[in-house]
């Protein structure tokens, strides 16, 4: 088949109707590729990553491993994970407020206050801009320095708001 000139295999796949496109012709013999070569689905994941056109979860998603795994196969090629459009930061406040909301539903209105609670929006767009200038190499140290602050004021309230909602806990509850 090595001598078969490709453009004429890819022809011939469509003039017998095995394929209506181009297009299927080369998804299909790549997943085939891919399948067969499980080691490409990682380099491949990984290069795509770097060049910042996917995502961890979708990174993880085409190696075939789990989000942690892939953040350490990144790590390892020197590679710092990044999240979609969201940074960790919106991430982590996303996922805390849901877990309020999903977390008791039978005193609606007392969980409502917490999770309404939302940081003010200048300093998520603080932290915005300054881990752009991070990941773009463009931050001074006061920057980072501002940064660090900023993360851990946000874990601080984290924590806070996780321990308001434990108080709300009935005694059966939180006997359980």
């Amino acid at each position: 088949m090595e001598s078969i000139e490709v453009n004429l295999v890819v022809k011939a796949l469509i003039a017998t109707g095995s394929y209506q496109t181009e297009t299927q012709v080369i998804q299909d013999a790549i997943a085939h590729l891919l399948e067969a070569h499980p080691e490409y689905r990682t380099q491949l994941a990984i290069h795509l990553h770097r060049q910042q056109d996917i995502s961890l979860g979708k990174a993880a998603e085409i190696a075939g491993v789990s989000v942690e795994r892939m953040k350490r196969l990144l790590l390892g090629h020197g590679i710092q994970p990044r999240l979609g459009q969201k940074t960790v930061a919106q991430a982590e406040i996303e996922a805390f407020r849901k877990t309020l909301l999903d977390f008791d539903t039978k005193r609606p209105a007392e969980l409502q206050e917490i999770a309404a609670y939302t940081f003010p929006g200048h300093i998520q767009d603080r932290i915005e801009e300054l881990l752009d200038k991070k990941r773009e190499g463009d931050i001074t140290e006061d920057e980072t320095r501002e940064l660090d602050r900023l993360i851990l004021e946000v874990q601080v309230k984290t924590v806070e708001k996780a321990k308001a909602m434990a108080a709300l806990k009935s005694p059966a509850e939180k006997a359980s």
